[in-house]
């Protein structure tokens, strides 16, 4: 393509072959950019979770350090033990009596969740149902299991 041409016209209109180069350089830009663009984030959201989870079949002197209002090690987020209910273990010896040594504890954590697609993050642990969640503190550092899991 020729901005002043050999009849002194200016922009002459270009031929076909012209605009099919001119086509394919501007798809390959594009190509290009697409391909070397960063992949755009999946949206992540906080919202307020309430997890209530079973520690089971500890000590009951160990049952005792989990009180309402503890806050776990958990760094940035804050998740915070809103009660914590310490029963019997459902555990019969050979005799058929039941164990009372030891003891379960029901525990309801509360804190702001990180959701993303495909998982949610409460201080800083993945929780779902049935997954191990650890309970850290100064005091304590227990395992229990996650029975169910709401959303504010």
């Amino acid at each position: 393509m020729v901005i002043i041409s050999e009849k002194r016209k200016i922009l002459e209109l270009p031929g076909i072959i012209d605009l099919t180069i001119i086509l394919i350089t501007l798809s390959l830009i594009a190509g290009t950019a697409l391909f070397f663009s960063p992949p755009a984030q999946n949206p992540v959201s906080r919202q307020k979770v309430v997890v209530t989870l079973v520690v089971h079949q500890i000590p009951a002197h160990a049952a005792q350090l989990i009180q309402a209002g503890d806050q776990l090690s958990t760094g940035d987020n804050k998740v915070l033990v809103k009660s914590a209910k310490v029963k019997p273990a459902p555990l019969t010896n050979a005799s058929g009596t039941i164990n009372t040594a030891l003891k379960d504890i029901y525990v309801t954590l509360e804190g702001l969740s990180t959701i993303s697609e495909g998982s949610i993050n409460l201080g800083g642990q993945e929780i779902s149902i049935g997954r191990k969640y650890q309970l850290i503190s100064e005091n304590y550092n227990l395992t229990g299991v996650i029975d169910s899991i709401t959303l504010h």
